[in-house]
């Protein structure tokens, strides 16, 4: 299975991952910041999402879930259009 990371300068906002096309995570990240008593940054974000609650839809259940997949499908298309490619996956001619 290969895997392709692109950059996108947004607020992370949305916690999205679509499967195959066919199955798509959807939450909202928890942006509520909480103290953390290691670092000496008295507040942190959950960048990683993992108090985030998702919802599935998968595009075989119903006409609506389909209808929901082919949005995300298409959001989430576009956002890729505009990303770029990290330089650290750049490949530069030698």
């Amino acid at each position: 299975m290969a895997s392709e990371f692109r950059l996108y300068p947004g607020i992370p906002r949305d916690k999205s991952c679509i499967i195959n096309r066919e199955l798509v995570l959807h939450g909202l990240y928890d942006v509520v910041s909480r103290p953390l008593m290691r670092l000496s940054d008295p507040e942190y974000y959950d960048p990683k999402g993992y108090r985030t609650d998702l919802k599935s839809w998968p595009a075989r259940d119903t006409d609506g879930t389909r209808a929901a997949v082919a949005t995300w499908n298409k959001h989430l298309d576009g956002l890729w259009s505009q990303a770029t490619v990290p330089p650290w996956r750049r490949v530069t001619a030698t």
